[in-house]
């Protein structure tokens, strides 16, 4: 192809993949082993189980009469005799350990059966029908090393880029605008493992924050995302309910839309504004709370919803005809009659919800004309 594919079989991610394998691998023999040892106990179980029953029955000897079989109501001598022998049914005998037997039943005083464990090593855990786990399979911790090590190398990377920017270029253009990751920084190796991880609920958040934390260290780290195919992952997390994920993928959004203009239109087809709008129709009642880190992070959110509907409105008539209908514009003005808590996040959200207003009326007389008669 043109231009060539780089080539992979020699990514160092192959050889992570090939230690987890092994190490996967490395567990069978242990398993063998204790499955065979399992059945082992099981049979031993049901041997003395089988034991304890056959000599049960063989010391209550053959199946006698009832007592009360061929007596009648007013046989008083009868029903003496069958008082002696329902006493002598009952009355504690002696047992071989000079236990007693109660009704032909002998009570064992073996203390290694009381606990648990008889003589003969029987589980008695599964002979008494107990559904213990025996096997110690150990889970892969795979994906939570790749999020381990991709969080060391943003601790790296943060380093390297701040030392980066520090700077203007020869040209006096600020680069933390740069589409380029400094010249000592690798990309890193983790960023597929951590899109495949987005998959799972256990570390999607996990995965989220850090996805985030790549982003914010400039616009190249954004394209090397796309590059990698983070889009897919991203479009189906916007069809989640999931509560906890939702500011965190707002502000993940808001990343890609400032970098990649080519998702305006994918956004659109996949009906993504109604979920940013639905986050600032759901939190204008946060604008009346005191100031706390719960109404810092909304505000904060919220600006970045405002950010993504300014850029999709942009020079595209439909999205600001579907914003009109989703009553984008009622829920501006009434952002920005709520008082103003002196926070700079605040003050962010207004900013942004002032040019979102300008490029929803833009060219747009009836979201124009409801404005100025609200």
């Amino acid at each position: 192809s043109r231009p060539a594919i780089p080539s992979t079989h020699k990514h160092p991610l192959w050889d992570s993949l090939d230690l987890e394998i092994d190490m996967c691998l490395q567990q069978l023999p242990r398993l063998l082993k204790e499955e065979s040892r399992r059945k082992q106990r099981e049979d031993r179980a049901n041997r003395v189980k089988q034991e304890r029953v056959a000599r049960a029955s063989a010391r209550r000897g053959p199946h006698r009469q009832s007592p009360l079989h061929g007596i009648g109501p007013m046989d008083f001598g009868g029903q003496q005799r069958i008082v002696l022998e329902i006493a002598d049914t009952f009355r504690p005998a002696r047992g071989r350990r000079g236990r007693a037997v109660l009704g032909g039943i002998q009570e064992s005083d073996d203390d290694d059966v009381i606990s648990g464990n008889d003589s003969d090593g029987v589980d008695m855990g599964s002979e008494l029908g107990l559904n213990v786990a025996v096997t110690g399979y150990i889970s892969s911790t795979y994906f939570s090393n790749q999020l381990y090590a991709f969080e060391v190398w943003l601790q790296h990377a943060a380093t390297e880029v701040s030392q980066f920017v520090s700077d203007n270029g020869p040209d006096q253009i600020p680069r933390s605008l740069s589409t380029e990751p400094p010249p000592n920084l690798d990309p890193p190796d983790e960023l597929p493992a951590v899109l495949q991880v987005l998959l799972s609920q256990q570390y999607r958040l996990r995965a989220l924050i850090l996805l985030y934390r790549f982003m914010n260290l400039g616009p190249w780290a954004v394209n090397l995302a796309m590059a990698v195919g983070i889009f897919p992952y991203m479009s189906k997390l916007l069809a989640s309910t999931t509560a906890e994920i939702r500011e965190i993928l707002i502000l993940v959004w808001a990343r890609l839309i400032a970098v990649d203009m080519a998702l305006h239109a994918e956004l659109m087809k996949n009906d993504g504004m109604e979920y940013f709008v639905a986050y600032l129709a759901n939190n204008i009642q946060m604008q009346y709370e005191p100031v706390s880190e719960k109404v810092r992070l909304c505000d904060t959110v919220s600006a970045a919803s405002a950010f993504t509907l300014t850029m999709l409105c942009k020079d595209m008539p439909e999205v600001q005809q579907a914003c009109f209908n989703e009553r984008v514009l009622d829920y501006f003005l009434v952002y920005l009659q709520r008082p103003d808590n002196g926070t700079e996040e605040r003050s962010c959200l207004r900013t942004w919800i002032l040019m979102c207003l300008g490029e929803l009326w833009r060219t747009f007389p009836n979201a124009k004309w409801m404005a100025m008669t609200y």
